[in-house]
């Protein structure tokens, strides 16, 4: 399934990917909130698989996921701390060209 994820995760917009800060920045605000649909829609189907993980390691271990516990699941955690960045980036991105059209 992660293969998956990393391919949502480099989807590409307009024929060249918009996966790096200096990219989405050229991004035209549509192409944005598309952008920003698509990881909001990542970071769910992230949050569910390391949300089923650490309940079913409750369940087993009868304690919570420490750091180093995460080892089956180090790319999810780690592509969802990602995926929250560009989404905080992309954020920032919109209200900044939604503030430069009011003035």
């Amino acid at each position: 399934q992660s293969g998956n994820l990393v391919d949502t995760w480099n989807v590409t917009l307009g024929g060249s990917s918009a996966t790096s800060g200096m990219e989405l920045i050229k991004l035209p605000p549509e192409q944005l909130q598309e952008k920003l649909d698509e990881l909001l829609e990542t970071k769910k189907v992230l949050r569910k698989t390391l949300r089923d993980f650490e309940k079913s390691f409750l369940v087993s271990k009868g304690r919570k996921v420490l750091k180093d516990d995460r080892g089956p699941k180090e790319n999810e955690y780690n592509e969802y701390k990602k995926v929250k960045a560009k989404i905080r980036l992309i954020e920032t991105l919109i209200k900044r060209h939604d503030g430069s059209q009011t003035i």
